[in-house]
């Protein structure tokens, strides 16, 4: 395996996601409860 293909894998994995983003981002905004309440709906979301 080349060394780009290291370096890709390792961006894509050590960046957040939407979920984690948008849970920060709440917590952030509303505080802990909210954030609590974001990260579950992210959680459980089924589409």
């Amino acid at each position: 395996m080349t060394i780009e293909f290291w370096i890709t894998t390792f961006i894509v994995v050590a960046s957040p996601g939407t979920g984690a983003l948008y849970t920060i981002a709440t917590g952030l905004g509303r505080g802990g409860q909210a954030s609590v309440l974001a990260a579950f709906a992210c959680t459980v979301d089924c589409r």
